[in-house]
């Protein structure tokens, strides 16, 4: 695995060292106990390193979980090119919406996150979702993922 431009050169060579050596100590246990690994994508600015990263493993149990918001506004390309390149590895989609800048886990549906895509691009798939935003717009989000997808259910959710 050889990494991206965005982590600094000095130290490199300890850091991936350390991280390889760390990933397969951990994809052993996970294995031994049949858990799934995902890894997050946070400020990269493409989906590079994942990649990279799942193809020299190559291991069911690993996997990526997928945050929208960070794709939006972290990353160089859009949330498409990453779905495209990472959507077969996916287990798990981080929810919450932002207005591009910054990672302010704002309610679903009041930033400029195109959910309607999000949930289009991987229906089908056996893919879990965490809401990623605070309490006071819990119902807020599950209310608009109500609006865009009518056949959802919602039991055992509080009105």
């Amino acid at each position: 695995v050889s990494l991206p431009s965005h982590i600094p050169d000095k130290g490199r060579e300890k850091w991936l060292k350390s991280f390889n050596e760390n990933l397969a100590r951990l994809l052993t246990f996970c294995q031994n106990e049949r858990i799934v690994l995902h890894l997050e994508n946070t400020y990269e600015p493409d989906p590079e390193v994942f990649i990279k990263i799942l193809e020299a493993y190559k291991s069911e149990y690993l996997a990526v979980c997928l945050d929208v918001a960070h794709t939006y506004c972290y990353s160089e390309v859009p949330w498409r090119d990453w779905w495209n390149v990472l959507g077969d590895y996916t287990g798990i989609i981080h929810l919450s919406d932002n207005e591009t800048e910054q990672d302010s886990h704002q309610a679903l549906g009041t930033g400029k996150i195109d959910f309607q895509e999000v949930f289009e691009l991987a229906s089908g798939r056996d893919i879990r979702y965490t809401l990623e935003t605070d309490v006071r717009s819990f119902k807020r989000s599950l209310d608009f993922i109500a609006g865009l997808l009518p056949g959802i259910g919602r039991e055992g959710i509080p009105a």
